[in-house]
């Protein structure tokens, strides 16, 4: 009895705590006290309203010419990300491009993948996983057809958790870093999260706290079977950073069973 009882108040838990993540989720979409939406048939802007002002409605006016003012910092055929010091705020500007015409048709009718990190970056922020904050994304569109697209998040000053680990840290600093990763990597695998793109650079270490970035892959699943075989992918991508460094290898083996 005792036990059919805790199954049930867990289970009523886990459900409640779904319905308050899907809740959040969709308010990060349309108008409300915590977010900015402006749409038009051209273009669809959302705001973290806390960040809203004079200037952040300049730069959705004209995404581009605000970039060109910015220090490039990744340059891809899909993806351009901005390093922007603007009216006093420290912005990392991720640009979706079209390659070309049968990329523009591929894209036509899906989600952004700005839309689909914009979304990611609060599911993380709801579970309390660290990653830069969203501000705002930027979709350029006409009607439901959509095209290039930007994500805004705040810049963080961070180190790569391939540079933390091949720098200068000290042995205690390493191993108590390493922890801080596996829990980080633990806390996605108990949510049934798959992040997708589990490089090494994709986790920044600001702070003495690693943060997840690069969210356009992250897929949070509902059957365990599934998320297996995309958990095992980023376990793999994971591992892979360090096939040429034994002692990191080494390192994160022996705090992975850590209790917490």
């Amino acid at each position: 009895l005792a036990s059919d009882f805790i199954e049930q108040v867990t289970s009523l838990t886990l459900s409640k705590r779904k319905n308050r993540k899907n809740k959040y989720i969709a308010k990060t979409a349309r108008e409300c006290s915590a977010f900015v939406v402006r749409k038009t048939w051209l273009n669809l802007f959302i705001c973290n309203r806390s960040f809203y002002n004079d200037a952040l409605i300049m730069l959705f006016e004209d995404p581009d010419a605000y970039c060109q003012q910015g220090t490039i910092i990744k340059n891809g055929n899909t993806c351009t990300v901005f390093e922007l010091n603007y009216q006093g705020m420290h912005l990392l500007i991720k640009r979706y491009n079209i390659k070309n015409w049968r990329h523009r048709l591929s894209r036509l009718l899906r989600k952004t993948r700005a839309m689909t990190s914009w979304k990611n970056g609060h599911l993380l922020k709801f579970y309390g996983i660290k990653t830069p904050r969203p501000i705002a994304i930027i979709e350029k569109c006409f009607g439901p057809l959509r095209g290039k697209a930007y994500l805004i998040t705040e810049y963080l000053s961070a180190e790569s958790c391939e540079n933390y680990f091949n720098n200068e840290h000290s042995d205690q600093e390493k191993q108590a870093m390493a922890y801080k990763v596996m829990q980080l990597l633990k806390g996605l695998e108990d949510l049934l999260i798959a992040h997708g793109d589990l490089k090494a650079s994709n986790i920044l270490i600001f702070g003495d706290q690693p943060y997840l970035i690069d969210l356009d892959a992250m897929k949070q699943y509902n059957n365990q079977y599934l998320y297996a075989t995309a958990h095992n992918k980023d376990i793999s991508r994971f591992n892979k950073n360090w096939k040429h460094n034994q002692q990191v290898t080494k390192l994160f083996e022996e705090v992975k069973n850590c209790p917490p």
